[in-house]
């Protein structure tokens, strides 16, 4: 290997380092959803040339009126039922705040707004049961599930998961009302990425899954391996759904 070769190389593997070293994030015209934070963020903009206070509250309410009107869209987007949808996109604005504000030399200002995906997303929930009564001396034996899937690209909204024989094993219901409020059942990430280092801990407990007709679906002796010592991480819904590293 010649020495532009072995510099191209390097860069390459930096490249994709980098890359893999990324939030999952999905974009849906103004809406960026963060699966990896299960934060959704989108912006409101003025018209140019009023009064910046104005301008500010109009960018503002912009933003607010576009998320009453097209979370219902991304709710259809991801699969989710739309029943409910007018009344969730009201309390995805109610939850909503100010991270930013743009001011252009034109006078138009852009107000970058963020609220809960998990809220936006929400697929409704089974009733809670707590797992408490499964604790165990060695529950705290990890930091969290990372759960490595086969056969996805990009997130998918997940509500249950399901064993090799087709039980369900780990549902909204198994995961506490706090955490659920949070994340669901679990959050998305690339492996190997700052974001899921940071989530699963420095000593996650790992197994595979694959994604198959619509499902997720794990080793039924893996898991009932796995659980023994992670009923209280299950229950905090600590649950990482890993994608290949490369986008």
């Amino acid at each position: 290997m010649n020495r532009w070769s072995a510099l191209y190389f390097v860069a390459v593997s930096l490249g994709a380092t980098e890359l893999s070293a990324q939030p999952v994030v999905e974009s849906f015209d103004r809406f960026e959803m963060n699966w990896s934070t299960m934060r959704l963020r989108y912006f409101g903009e003025s018209a140019p040339g009023k009064n910046l206070d104005l301008a500010e509250k109009e960018a503002t309410d912009q933003g607010l009126l576009y998320a009453l009107a097209n979370v219902p869209k991304i709710r259809g987007e991801k699969g989710v039922s739309v029943e409910n949808a007018e009344n969730i996109a009201h309390a995805v604005s109610k939850q909503s705040f100010v991270f930013n504000t743009v001011y252009f030399s034109n006078g138009k200002v852009r107000v970058e707004l963020e609220s809960s995906l998990a809220l936006a997303l929400d697929p409704g929930r089974k009733p809670y049961v707590s797992m408490a009564q499964e604790a165990n001396a060695d529950d705290a034996g990890g930091s969290g599930v990372v759960i490595e899937v086969k056969g996805l690209n990009s997130p998918q909204l997940v509500s249950e998961i399901h064993d090799s024989v087709g039980d369900l094993i780990y549902s909204s219901q198994d995961v506490s009302p706090d955490a659920y409020k949070k994340q669901l059942i679990g959050r998305w990430f690339y492996k190997n990425s700052y974001e899921l280092k940071g989530f699963a801990g420095a000593k996650p407990l790992k197994i595979d899954a694959e994604f198959r007709e619509g499902k997720l679906v794990v080793d039924k002796e893996a898991w009932n391996q796995m659980r023994k010592s992670t009923s209280k991480l299950l229950d905090e819904g600590k649950v990482a759904f890993v994608l290949p590293g490369v986008r």
